[in-house]
């Protein structure tokens, strides 16, 4: 029965995601959206290739798109590692194996409460979503610092919702050191700024000393 994805499930994830677009092959369901708020927030290694794909194209759709995904069918045959015999019918929604009607239902009412809770956070279909350009300043730890490392991997490794990168260029500092400097815009109600530079100082904290916003812009 599916409860939770660890890191050490992610070698068996990129597996599983070799030979398919999305969870049960080439079209989407709400196993990938569920799958997703549990993988996103990961650090995901260079080598996942696979895994950083399906990443990338279930940032395409919206949290609302997502959630909307259909619920129906044998899902898939992936399943966490540490995986146990089924001994009782669960209240845990069984995402990974089983076709039965009642696994149906569940499924059905997993997306119902997801549903419900984007309702709470739902705006006026006529708003207009606010978004921001922000110019951020990667500083390296020291001049071994491999920083073109963090340039090549930022935008793989570092992904959230409402986030979309831009161009980046290395900067001189002092010394023979140079910042990263990377644009990036917002969607203002999903993504925090401050949430960003934690993540990028977390995700590449053997390289970057500080994630800095050195400007930062209303669009529209």
């Amino acid at each position: 029965m599916f409860k939770s994805i660890s890191l050490e499930d992610l070698p068996r994830l990129n597996s599983h995601l070799e030979t398919r677009a999305y969870m049960a092959g080439f079209v989407p369901s709400l196993n990938d959206h569920i799958m997703y708020t549990h993988v996103c927030s990961m650090d995901v290694a260079p080598e996942m290739h696979h895994v950083l794909r399906w990443l990338s194209h279930m940032k395409s759709f919206s949290q609302a798109e997502r959630a909307a995904l259909p619920a129906k069918g044998k899902i898939c045959d992936f399943a966490p590692a540490e995986e146990k015999p089924e001994a009782k019918k669960s209240s845990n929604a069984d995402l990974f194996g089983s076709d039965s009607e009642s696994d149906d239902e569940e499924l059905k009412a997993e997306k119902e409460k997801l549903q419900a809770s984007l309702e709470n956070k739902k705006k006026p279909k006529n708003a207009k979503a606010e978004m921001s350009m922000v110019v951020l300043e990667i500083k390296p730890n020291d001049d071994e610092s491999d920083m073109e490392y963090v340039q090549k991997n930022l935008t793989k490794m570092v992904t959230m919702d409402g986030l979309n990168w831009g161009e980046s260029e290395f900067q001189p500092l002092c010394y023979g050191l140079k910042a990263l400097v990377i644009a990036c815009t917002v969607v203002d109600d999903i993504c925090s700024v401050d949430d960003l530079c934690e993540k990028v100082v977390e995700v590449f904290e053997e390289q970057v000393q500080s994630c800095d916003v050195r400007s930062f812009n209303k669009l529209g």
